[in-house]
């Protein structure tokens, strides 16, 4: 990006110009007028060189405002992800025969306000498996299970209570900037070929709850690809076989059902991620049960954050687990609380062995099994 001078430095370089251009020597009148012509067309110029600046930002979705992001975006079919609104399971207490109306409203205790969605009959006294949807999307309209939502209008068939039993559909923000800019990013990265390493991976992700996908070659076996899938809706994010049979099925026809996607010839063998364990020990020095307790948790929410390096579609390398950095992730920690991180010893489960570096291949993925800080 330029490099915009000042308007005193835009001043200066216009009334050398002027300055050496001229022959003669200008008289003091001339000079006054000059010098106000000169500060006039610095501002004006100033004024230029940040338009042209914002002009050639939106070219890249790096430095681009949002419309332009947007559009970069919908060029590779990568789309700001929309807020979501709650839909909540309810019962309602009433009278038995009546019915809680479509359209009717309740109010959470932050304001948020809820409206049926069908029509149900109050049976025995109680309407079971009322569906109310807030009408704010977002976070704002999760409910735990068993709060109250109240009447807005005292209808006479309710007792004017409406109690959450289960969510439907979980509420969520919309997709902030940022990161609907990495992804932006991240995919004008890679290059896309038709079967390449990167197809797959974009191809992967697009299909619901996947978050990962790993695509490796056979060394042995001619054409044979070897895919990991990764979810965000199962434990430790690994998928059913289910979930896989669906993301061949995507990988191999696409959305067309045409067969669109993988190329002919091609053989996908898929496979779930697998969990590398870890049992981690850490001593500190001046760390009392409060800073062990975060320390904890940063460190093993660290662990899932680093997964298998990928030819052709990581950018970054984030697939070793070392003494090093979980000492830095605990060492954030116990310094802004006066404390630091003595030592650090990871033990590998499976082989039981003390390691000082581990590195992730194909679809693997680290977790902790038990830590201890002292």
């Amino acid at each position: 990006m330029i490099t915009i001078p000042t308007i005193s430095e835009i001043k200066a370089r216009i009334l050398a110009d002027i300055e050496s251009t001229t022959s003669r020597t200008n008289p003091t009148s001339q000079k006054r007028l000059i010098r106000l012509i000169a500060a006039g067309q610095a501002g004006v110029s100033y004024l230029l060189y940040h338009a042209i600046k914002w002009v050639y930002s939106q070219i890249f979705p790096q430095k681009s405002d949002e419309e332009a992001l947007n559009w970069l975006g919908s060029i590779v079919n990568i789309y700001r992800v929309d807020a979501v609104q709650t839909e909540v399971y309810c019962t309602v207490a009433g009278t038995t025969g009546e019915y809680v109306q479509s359209g009717w409203a309740f109010t959470a205790d932050n304001g948020a306000i809820y409206e049926v969605q069908a029509i149900v009959e109050i049976i025995a006294g109680v309407a079971t498996d009322v569906v109310l949807e807030c009408l704010t999307a977002g976070d704002i309209g999760n409910l735990e299970n068993g709060a109250e939502l109240n009447d807005t209008a005292s209808h006479s068939v309710i007792d004017g209570i409406a109690i959450v039993t289960s969510t439907k559909t979980s509420g969520a923000d919309q997709e902030s900037l940022e990161s609907f800019r990495d992804r932006v990013v991240f995919r004008y990265k890679r290059r896309l070929t038709g079967g390449s390493p990167a197809d797959y991976y974009f191809w992967g992700i697009s299909e619901p709850n996947f978050t990962w996908i790993g695509i490796y070659s056979d060394i042995s076996i001619p054409n044979t690809l070897h895919i990991y899938g990764k979810v965000d809706n199962q434990t430790d994010g690994v998928p059913t076989g289910g979930q896989l049979t669906e993301l061949e099925y995507a990988l191999t026809y696409g959305n067309d059902g045409l067969k669109s996607r993988k190329p002919t010839g091609a053989v996908l063998s898929m496979h779930p991620i697998t969990i590398a364990t870890f049992d981690i020990n850490i001593v500190t020095q001046d760390c009392d049960a409060d800073v062990k307790a975060l320390i904890e948790a940063d460190v093993i929410a660290f662990l899932p954050t680093l997964e298998p390096y990928q030819i052709g579609v990581s950018i970054t390398r984030h697939d070793t687990l070392t003494n090093g950095n979980i000492s830095n992730v605990a060492d954030s920690i116990a310094q802004k609380y006066g404390g630091v991180v003595v030592s650090v010893e990871i033990t590998e489960v499976f082989t039981g062995s003390v390691v000082q570096n581990y590195t992730l291949i194909g679809g693997e993925f680290a977790k902790v099994r038990n830590i201890t800080i002292t």
